[in-house]
């Protein structure tokens, strides 16, 4: 390895290569989650799955439609997978990223109140997972569009990055996503809990 390479100019474009990758990363696994999970909600919860009163679900879905030939094929058959995959696909025009990607995806996958649920999984304050989280999304926008200038001062110098800032940015992103994982699954496995017991009534 050359000298150059230890420089700490050279260690401080590997710590920002790391945030970005971090980010990125998050973003590619919300919309990953929500395709395999959210076909089995709809089919579980039925039309009470997208909850009336939330406005950040409102804001995100607020563009998504359906043409009069798609309302018939929902009415002749009633497919989870196909609202599923509509919704999944209107994200592809608005990322699923920061405290806001968080919330959606767990509103959907019928967390209520996701936030709350993954600072007391993490045994940590939710403002600060929250303000950690954005600050690390806002600075993988400065890296990627400004050569992590601040977008405050874009001409400016490129801001300093230490280790433990990015150490701890990087694994809230994956704190998170592991608690967010572990409360999907449990969440679901109630709802599939809840179903059979249904069934077992009815047929008794």
């Amino acid at each position: 390895m050359s000298p150059a390479s230890i420089k700490r100019s050279a260690l401080c474009n590997l710590l920002r290569q790391s945030v970005v990758t971090a980010s990125t990363a998050l973003e590619t696994y919300l919309p990953l989650l929500l395709r395999n999970n959210l076909p089995t909600v709809i089919r579980q919860r039925g039309r009470d799955f997208v909850p009336k009163k939330d406005e950040e679900i409102k804001n995100q879905f607020k563009n998504l439609t359906f043409s009069l030939d798609e309302m018939v094929r929902i009415l002749a058959d009633p497919d989870p997978l196909f609202v599923a995959n509509k919704m999944i696909s209107s994200l592809n025009f608005s990322y699923l990223s920061g405290k806001r990607g968080i919330h959606v995806t767990g509103v959907l996958l019928a967390l209520d109140h996701p936030w709350s649920l993954i600072a007391q999984q993490l045994g940590r304050d939710e403002t600060e997972i929250k303000k950690t989280l954005d600050a690390t999304v806002k600075r993988r926008n400065d890296i990627v569009h400004r050569a992590d200038r601040s977008q405050d001062d874009p001409a400016g110098s490129a801001q300093e990055i230490g280790f433990p800032w990015a150490k701890q940015a990087v694994e809230t992103i994956r704190v998170v996503c592991l608690a967010l994982d572990d409360l999907v699954v449990t969440r679901l496995n109630k709802l599939k809990a809840q179903a059979l017991a249904a069934q077992s009534e009815e047929t008794a």
